[in-house]
């Protein structure tokens, strides 16, 4: 069956999104963050498109782009490829380390842009990871305070430019806030288009995650993917044991559900 084409934006702005397979992390130290944003520069440079908004989370990552020559793919195939290469050299591993096919939205309105561009800084917030976004490092939310990037030119005109004013940018955006912590649930609504699983869900996955840590002595994927195979193979059992489901035990060890059926059945 024959992939359905993308959407060409007509404004020539996406919203982008990458996902780890499994949900596995794709950040395990500051110097992974640092080595994407580093590619996406350079990137942006060779392929001349402009950066509104980005969110690198453990799992997934959201960009806001303006690329006028088409479909971003081939801007987004030369940075997975080139970020995949020097993760797999880093952590000695083979394959694959993004599910698929990125998705990209096509951003034709205004309102769309303003949705897309809040939504994405407030992905730690939602996740639980902090409590405002101006916490986070690793998005371009500090742009928007008025901060140098010094890693990435991010284009807060354009944004400024549609809302008014600076202070009526921000005030939109603490509505949004506001918004949220209010009604919760408003990411099953109209927010659905961009919900992407968040390796960080809930108290259950993260006591799950430290009966990973313990049973195993594994800080990251890389680390248990790189066990011998009987001991891994023996660390599968003993965390189904602790009542991890397969699906934790697939996204904290870097492995398919299959691998984790497999190994179970023995």
């Amino acid at each position: 069956m024959a992939r359905k084409a993308r959407d060409i934006s007509s404004s020539g702005v996406y919203h982008v999104i990458l996902r780890s397979i499994n949900q596995q992390q794709i950040f395990e130290d500051r110097d992974d963050f640092i080595k994407f944003i580093y590619i996406l520069s350079d990137c942006q440079k060779k392929y001349d498109f402009e950066i509104y908004a980005y969110c690198l989370m453990s799992n997934h990552i959201h960009i806001l782009i303006s690329y006028s020559k088409g479909t971003p793919g081939p801007v987004f195939q030369s940075i997975g490829v080139r970020f995949v290469t020097w993760y797999n050299k880093k952590y000695q591993r083979f394959g694959h380390l993004f599910q698929g096919r990125f998705i990209s939205r096509a951003v034709e309105s205004k309102n769309y842009f303003f949705r897309a561009l809040f939504y994405i800084h407030e992905n730690p917030v939602k996740a639980h990871i902090c409590r405002h976004a101006a916490e986070y490092p690793w998005s371009s939310y500090s742009s928007y305070l008025g901060q140098n990037n010094f890693l990435l030119d991010i284009n807060t005109q354009k944004a400024i430019s549609l809302a008014g004013s600076a202070a009526e940018l921000h005030r939109y955006w603490n509505d949004y806030s506001i918004s949220l912590l209010e009604n919760p649930d408003r990411a099953n609504t109209d927010e659905s288009i961009f919900e992407i699983p968040s390796i960080q869900k809930s108290l259950i996955d993260e006591r799950a995650l430290h009966q990973f840590s313990s049973i195993t002595g594994c800080r990251s994927p890389s680390d248990f993917q790189n066990l011998p195979r009987s001991l891994r193979n023996e660390y599968i059992h003993k965390l189904h044991e602790a009542h991890l489901s397969y699906n934790q035990i697939a996204r904290y060890g870097g492995v398919s559900k299959t691998t984790v059926h497999r190994v179970l059945k023995h």
